[in-house]
């Protein structure tokens, strides 16, 4: 049968093969199409991207993401597959990598503060979670995850703050951000209406953040001109990122981390009710953990 003769010919090209920590396995009709009858092309590379993948398997190094013709799906889904299948290994030390570039950009991103005498520094002050369990302050804290056996493939880590009193007020004004900011304006068929920044900048230039209408009418209180003033002038309203969009932006360019999923989501901490008006025990965080083979938008922790 056609379809044995060519998984025999990957086991005999691909025995023992290890792919990773960030490796990627792609198969496509393109690489049996001048070797396999048209009608079994889909059934080949279904069949030879299961075998792949349970190889992979049983060695010990299972695949973070799974993406069939373009949709991240669980290895059920391979036998829907018609044009491609892509198995993608991500390795816990990508993860650990990824937590250390992330504290390093939280601390460049984040200003300078002159506190009272007796308050604390901000950089100084961002804190290691795992799964929600606090291991202490960032940098000392990396040491408790470098072990092996510590991070997994569930693992959903965050740094967390910077957890003073201060700390939200520095998350929403970035370093970079002014009340002046010379965004263009540009608009294409395909993108519509965008607001870049300017020409020769580094990836440290806040970008811009249109509101969601929701918010738009949330600040206008109800009032109606007002709203429709807000909505019809030339820039719509919105504010520059923060620190944590301006991370995940950031570290997400990095093609290692094609595996990862990055989040900015807030989680509760408690001492944080008193240090404002609001009461509010939400503080920033930047958390890291490995794409689900479902929905690529999935965040536990």
């Amino acid at each position: 049968m056609e379809i044995d003769r060519i998984i025999a010919e990957e086991v005999r090209r691909d025995d023992k093969k290890v792919v990773g920590p960030t490796g990627e396995l792609s198969l496509t009709i393109e690489r049996y199409i001048l070797t396999v009858l048209p009608e079994n092309i889909q059934s080949v590379i279904r069949a030879v991207a299961l075998y792949e993948i349970t190889q992979q398997e049983r060695i010990g190094n299972p695949p973070s993401q799974i993406i069939v013709d373009n949709m991240p799906i669980s290895k059920r889904g391979i036998d829907t597959a018609k044009r491609r299948v892509v198995a993608r290994f991500q390795d816990v030390r990508n993860l650990l990598e990824a937590v250390k570039e992330i504290f390093q950009l939280l601390q460049r991103v984040t200003r300078l503060q002159m506190p009272p005498k007796d308050a604390v520094v901000a950089r100084q002050n961002f804190y290691l979670y795992l799964n929600r369990v606090n291991l202490g302050l960032m940098p000392g804290a990396l040491a408790k995850i470098s072990y092996p056996g510590v991070l997994t493939q569930d693992s959903v880590v965050r740094v967390v703050g910077p957890l003073v009193p201060y700390g939200r007020k520095l998350f929403w004004n970035p370093v970079g951000v002014s009340k002046r900011m010379a965004y263009y304006r540009v608009k294409s068929k395909k993108a519509g209406v965008r607001f870049l920044v300017p020409r020769g900048s580094d990836i440290f230039y806040p970008r811009f953040k249109p509101y969601k209408l929701s918010t738009t009418k949330r600040k206008a209180r109800g009032n109606a001109q007002l709203l429709q003033a807000m909505l019809a002038g030339d820039t719509p309203p919105g504010r520059a990122e923060n620190v944590g969009q301006m991370v995940k932006r950031i570290v997400q360019r990095n093609p290692r981390y094609r595996g990862l999923y990055f989040s900015d989501a807030w989680i509760d901490y408690p001492p944080a009710v008193g240090w404002s008006k609001l009461r509010d025990p939400r503080v920033p965080t930047v958390g890291v953990m490995f794409t689900k083979r479902g929905k690529l938008n999935t965040e536990r922790g």
